[in-house]
């Protein structure tokens, strides 16, 4: 197996800025699998401000919004989220006296388009479309079971570990979250039943002297990546093309909070449910006004 080249900080940032980098990525790694992507990503930014002649601490905005008009809109919230994430470290670190992550936040994305909700019958669409008769189908399955059952995250699902799961009281612990907060998720009956037959049927056909206590492996015994499930939506279950609609892991998400709500979750168990701090983030997910969710919540 390949190994993926490991972030390192810019050469020409004095020692101090190269400490602080080190300090980041440790802290990202501890938090999101995709904390070696996000280093990647920032470091294309790092170099653009090299070409402006701007130090590790210098963020004109005007600098910053020319530097990601080149990307599209999904990738442009990627690099933007990261740089965030990057200057609230350094205002945390003393290293910036203003906190221009919140200034960045304000203008990012003016009327961005929020997903679709897929509707329960087009979630059981997709997932009739993956086979269960073959380890990487039952994998694919179980994933996809777990993603709708818990609402999680992307990165909390492929960070997940065996010692997370207690199949017996059906519930998994998520620890490695965006915002530091972990939570104890209930597994549904489905989630919980294809679970169950991917460990027992699937997971030790992928199992490698390389592979850890990752709960997800691909097919060579190493940590699933969120890149394989994507391709193989796309290329082998072919969801848009048999299907006629998009689909995403992060859709799915968005899907299962909705339906939720739709169904009389109260507000809070939804919002807990997805790991949020602020009610309006939630309001984002279920596709609602935060006055609806307040008045859903007084019903």
């Amino acid at each position: 197996m390949k190994k993926k080249k490991t972030p390192e900080p810019p050469a020409f940032w004095p020692p101090r800025g190269q400490e602080l980098y080190q300090a980041f990525y440790r802290n990202r790694q501890q938090r999101t699998v995709v904390a070696r992507y996000e280093m990647f990503c920032l470091d294309a930014f790092f170099r653009h401000q090299e070409q402006q002649g701007l130090s590790f601490r210098d963020f004109p905005q005007t600098s910053v919004e020319k530097y990601l008009e080149k990307f599209r809109p999904a990738r442009r919230r990627l690099v933007l989220g990261t740089l965030r994430a990057w200057l609230r470290f350094l205002h945390r670190r003393k290293e910036l006296l203003l906190p221009l992550h919140e200034a960045f936040g304000e203008w990012a994305f003016p009327g961005y388009a929020r997903r679709h909700a897929l509707s329960h019958t087009q979630v059981l669409q997709v997932f009739n479309l993956v086979p269960v008769d073959d380890p990487n189908g039952l994998r694919d399955r179980a994933f996809l079971e777990m993603a709708y059952g818990t609402a999680m995250r992307r990165g909390e699902l492929l960070a997940l570990e065996l010692a997370d799961l207690d199949l017996a009281a059906a519930t998994v612990i998520v620890r490695r979250t965006k915002n530091d907060r972990q939570r104890l998720m209930p597994l549904t009956r489905w989630a919980l039943h294809y679970l169950q037959r991917y460990l027992t049927e699937a997971r030790p056909y992928f199992t490698s002297p390389l592979s850890s206590n990752t709960l997800w492996l691909n097919d060579r015994g190493g940590q699933l990546d969120a890149g394989r499930i994507g391709h193989r939506l796309a290329k082998v279950y072919q969801v848009q093309k048999r299907l006629g609609f998009a689909f995403t892991l992060h859709q799915l998400r968005h899907s299962a909070a909705t339906h939720l709500l739709s169904a009389g979750a109260s507000l809070m168990a939804v919002k807990e449910l997805l790991g949020h701090v602020e009610l309006n983030s939630t309001a984002i997910y279920t596709h609602r006004t935060p006055v609806h969710l307040v008045q859903v919540h007084d019903r």
